[in-house]
């Protein structure tokens, strides 16, 4: 008897540490990824205008900070990686609770998934130019290349917002029936879900909403148990 009680306490210690190593992947992936995001969006080059040829010249090959977007795609496989563990934890929290039906669940993991591997290849996409310029001195950077190139990774973030959005929709459900944590969050990834949809207009701003509730929930697990991570 004493040492299955031990046994439950050691159990309970152990999973309880997981969820709170999971909050900590969430907070650090949402935080890592989004400032990976910044990188490419505050550094690539204008590809608008009649002179965006002659821009996107400039910044690979003058004194343009192309060397400052390689940054950003460490950043992407650290945060795709953290970001990972976390939704993990998320579903499995999911999956344990008592108002779990399965699909829903099963669907915020392909959601989570399919947004990290669309963003890190959006990143990729948007930073090649740049790493090309960079590592391989024979190179020689097309001005319109970079242009599709930057096409490519806007469409491919697009993409992993409307997997957010499967995300978010699939983990409001539960959140709102009472599967675990506080049902205003699950409020709020409703009214994510629409924004993520419509983010072909502007991807970022989108992203950085997803980004945040990820930081909610995440937080909102360390003050208790109670919340997925």
């Amino acid at each position: 008897m004493v040492t299955t009680t031990l046994d439950t306490g050691r159990e309970a210690s152990t999973a309880s540490q997981g969820r709170r190593l999971a909050a900590w992947s969430g907070i650090a992936g949402a935080v890592v990824v989004g400032a990976a995001a910044y990188l490419v969006l505050s550094l690539s080059p204008e590809g608008s205008g009649a002179d965006a040829t002659q821009r996107i010249s400039d910044f690979y090959l003058g004194d343009g900070n192309s060397g400052g977007l390689l940054v950003a795609e460490p950043l992407s496989i650290v945060g795709g990686f953290l970001l990972l563990w976390f939704f993990g934890n998320l579903t499995g929290t999911l999956r344990g609770s008592k108002v779990d039906s399965g699909r829903y669940t099963s669907a915020a993991l392909a959601g989570g998934v399919t947004f990290v591997v669309l963003a890190f290849a959006s990143i990729t996409a948007q930073t090649t130019v740049a790493g090309s310029t960079s590592f391989y001195p024979a190179f020689e950077v097309d001005p319109h290349a970079a242009l599709m190139f930057s096409h490519l990774g806007y469409i491919l973030l697009a993409g992993a917002m409307a997997a957010a959005a499967v995300l978010l929709a699939a983990t409001g459900v539960q959140l709102r029936r009472g599967a675990v944590g506080p049902r205003w969050l699950g409020t709020v990834a409703y009214v994510l879900v629409p924004i993520s949809l419509l983010s072909m207009f502007f991807v970022y701003l989108p992203l950085l909403l997803f980004l945040i509730w990820v930081l909610l929930v995440s937080m909102s697990r360390l003050r208790t148990d109670q919340i997925p991570g």
